[in-house]
């Protein structure tokens, strides 16, 4: 004697697959059209990589507070912060392939080039320029090109910042930001335009935010200024400064009783 039995379920399955069988689904073809865009270009010999001021904008949002937050997408780097505006001063923490960037010996930063900061104590600081006056940023580790960083440590990695020089032609740029925890910033740029191969621009910021933990807020003043000269193909002269004043709280440690509690 034999028996044969079929689930409800085995049955809806051997139904349902049938059907699908017997469809016959067409998809059209999809074609896309444009010009491609590199999000970040450089060369693999010198593990040396560029993010363009496209890339930033679209990393960094509205903030723009801190461009050592841009590397972030760029492998093997990691920039900690205490909360997502990166206002505070020396504890913002920028890694490169485990090896931390506090200190004047392990990372480089430059201007077009030019050092004008020795970190130390202030891996990813990154508030001496506004973000909205950078046009790209580069960064290179590992096996890093002698000519980089002027003779300046470089063991974690080595940050040149390309500075938008003045427009072309009379302009003026305005941004306003607000984020939680009372976070603002007001830009300003104006530009003079190039006459006779001379031109300048001048911008001021106002940031703030409150803290994330604890009592106390955190604020940033900056003004920064470039004159431009070109006198033709053999000279050209860049004068470039930055002024910055900070109002912060620190973030504090733990205490030992806050340690006991949370263990």
């Amino acid at each position: 004697m034999f028996g044969f039995s079929v689930s409800r379920a085995a049955f809806g399955s051997l139904v349902a697959a049938t059907l699908l069988q017997a469809q016959s689904v067409e998809i059209a073809p999809v074609s896309v059209s444009g010009a491609l865009q590199e999000p970040f270009s450089g060369s693999d010999g010198v593990m040396e990589r560029t993010v363009s001021a496209q890339m930033l904008e679209t990393l960094q949002a509205t903030t723009s507070t801190n461009y050592f937050k841009s590397l972030l997408m760029l492998p093997s780097v990691n920039v900690e912060t205490h909360d997502p505006y990166a206002l505070t001063v020396d504890q913002n923490i920028l890694r490169v392939r485990g090896q931390v960037g506090d200190t004047f010996s392990r990372i480089s930063t430059t201007i077009d080039g030019v050092p004008f900061a020795v970190n130390v104590g202030q891996s990813g600081s990154g508030y001496v320029v506004d973000r909205e006056n950078i046009e790209g940023v580069s960064f290179a580790n590992g096996i890093i090109p002698v000519n980089r960083a002027l003779g300046l440590g470089s063991t974690a990695g080595a940050l040149d910042m390309k500075i938008q020089h003045p427009s072309a032609v009379p302009s003026a740029h305005f941004s306003a930001a607000l984020g939680s925890d009372r976070y603002n910033k007001l830009f300003l740029r104006l530009d003079s335009g190039v006459y006779g191969g001379f031109g300048l621009f001048a911008s001021g910021s106002r940031a703030s935010n409150e803290k994330w933990r604890g009592e106390g807020d955190i604020k940033r003043d900056n003004f920064s200024a470039m004159i431009e000269w070109d006198l033709g193909d053999t000279v050209k002269a860049d004068l470039f400064g930055a002024y910055n004043r900070f109002e912060r709280h620190e973030y504090r440690p733990l205490t030992y009783a806050q340690t006991k509690a949370l263990s």
